[in-house]
């Protein structure tokens, strides 16, 4: 059975405003994502949660790449509503009809397809019920020091510390429904690298990622 690919889009971020359909290097945020989960060839399972419903160009053409657009409540699109508790909602509705659902944000568009397929193989080699990738990161925490700091240690000597990035989650439905987190002992936390891990939360974070865009397009 395919799993449920699902991109949770919702419409009010107040630090950057519209940021999930806002144009990063001339295309929509939310297109990353959406390029991502089709290429991937994962699901034939594609469904989009926005409060942004029937607006604007993505709507269009999210429909023409056979994305299915799912309204989200007021309730659920509001700022107390944590992205975990929004998604258990819907699968309340549909838990009959999937065993796994992929959870992927707009805010992580440099994902590559194939590390949405890599990291799926690993969910599916692995007995963990849930799987979240992390990425390395860069400046260690061990380094982290008041001003009166003394014994500080060599970096080969530290060991390395992961960050949740929140590029992919996946997870059994019926576990997410009955932890209703991601986060608990059955989770397997499945590194990536930096770039694709890279989640943009704040303006400094969107700048940022017009100069990684940039620099990708470049590359091609």
């Amino acid at each position: 059975m395919d799993p449920l690919i699902i991109i949770m889009a919702r419409a009010g971020s107040k630090r950057i405003p519209g940021k999930n359909f806002k144009k990063l290097n001339e295309k929509p945020l939310i297109d990353y994502t959406f390029e991502a989960a089709i290429s991937s060839k994962i699901s034939q399972y594609i469904w989009c949660s926005t409060d942004k419903f029937f607006e604007d160009d993505y709507y269009y053409y999210g429909i023409q790449r056979k994305i299915n657009f799912m309204p989200r409540s007021e309730i659920d699109a509001n700022d107390e509503m944590t992205v975990q508790q929004a998604l258990i909602n819907i699968l309340k509705e549909h838990k009959e009809r999937f065993k796994t659902v992929i959870m992927l944000l707009p805010t992580n568009p440099f994902r590559d397809y194939s590390t949405l397929i890599d990291v799926y193989t690993t969910f599916n080699l692995q007995t963990a019920k849930t799987l979240v990738t992390t990425n390395k990161i860069i400046e260690n925490v061990h380094w982290t020091i008041p001003l009166d700091a003394n014994n500080i240690k060599r970096s080969q000597d530290l060991q390395d510390k992961h960050c949740l990035n929140g590029a992919v989650w996946i997870s059994d439905i019926d576990t997410l429904l009955n932890k209703k987190t991601f986060y608990h002992e059955d989770t397997f936390y499945n590194p990536i690298n930096f770039i694709e891990g890279f989640d943009i939360d704040t303006q400094e974070d969107w700048d940022v990622a017009e100069i990684i865009a940039r620099g990708l397009e470049v590359r091609k």
